[in-house]
C-alpha cells in the first residue's frame, strides 16, 4: 500500500463511487447501531439521549459527504468535528457500559478499534480544515490502517463465531460490529482514494 502510494497528497480525495456508498453505509449503520443499542442499567438517561442525538448527526454528515458524488454539495470542513464528538462520546459510553459488567476482556478489541477511528476521525478533520502539517499525510496513513485493521479484526471474527453458534454471543451486540465494520470499510476506501490520487 506505501509503495504504490504518493508522499504527500495536499487535497482530500475528490468523491467516488466507492467512496460515498461505504459512506452512505456508515450513515446506516449508524442510525442502525443508536437505535437499537440497549444501554445498561448503570448508563444515565441523558447519556443514551445524547449519544443518539450524536449518532444521528453523524448519520447526516456522512449522508452529505456520500451525496458530494451526485451533487454539489460541498460541506463546511468544521462539520468534520460531528463525527469526532460522536465517537469520543461513544468510546466513554461503551467504556463506562462494559466496566460495570466486568466485560473489559471481551470487549477489549472493540474499545481498541474506537480508539483508533477517532484518532483516524481526528487527522480526517485536520485533513479537511488544512491544519495536518507536514507530518499529517503520515499519520492519516498510520492512523487509517491501524483503524481499518481492529475494526476488521473486532468484527470479522464476530459475525463468524455468530454465524456458526446461531447468534448465541451476546457479550458484543451485532449493531456495534455492523457499524464498526462499515466504518473499517470506509476508512479503507478513503485511505485508498487519498494516497493513489495525483495532485
Amino acid at each position: 500500500f506505501a509503495f504504490f502510494s504518493y508522499i504527500s497528497p495536499e487535497k482530500p480525495p475528490k468523491p467516488n463511487i466507492l467512496l460515498s456508498l461505504t459512506a452512505f453505509a456508515v450513515s446506516a449503520s449508524v442510525l442502525y447501531e443508536v437505535f437499537t443499542y440497549a444501554f445498561s442499567a448503570t448508563a444515565a438517561v441523558w447519556q443514551g439521549t445524547l449519544l443518539r442525538l450524536l449518532g444521528v448527526a453523524t448519520a447526516i454528515f456522512f449522508v452529505l459527504y456520500g451525496a458530494g458524488r451526485f451533487t454539489k454539495i460541498e460541506l463546511p470542513p468544521l462539520l468534520t468535528v460531528v463525527p469526532i464528538v460522536y465517537f469520543v462520546f461513544k468510546v466513554i459510553c461503551d467504556f463506562t457500559a462494559i466496566s460495570s459488567l466486568a466485560l473489559i476482556s471481551d470487549n477489549i478489541m472493540l474499545i481498541a478499534a474506537y480508539c483508533v477511528i477517532l484518532l483516524f476521525m481526528l487527522n480526517f478533520a485536520k485533513l479537511y480544515n488544512n491544519v495536518h502539517g507536514d507530518y499529517g499525510p503520515r499519520k492519516l496513513m498510520a492512523s487509517s490502517l491501524a483503524a481499518a485493521v481492529l475494526c476488521f479484526t473486532q468484527s470479522v471474527p464476530y459475525f463468524l463465531v455468530n454465524v456458526l453458534n446461531n447468534f448465541s454471543y451476546t457479550h458484543t451486540s451485532m449493531a456495534t460490529s455492523i457499524n464498526v465494520f462499515c466504518t473499517g470499510l470506509f476508512i479503507t476506501v478513503f485511505s485508498f482514494s487519498y494516497f493513489t490520487q495525483k495532485d
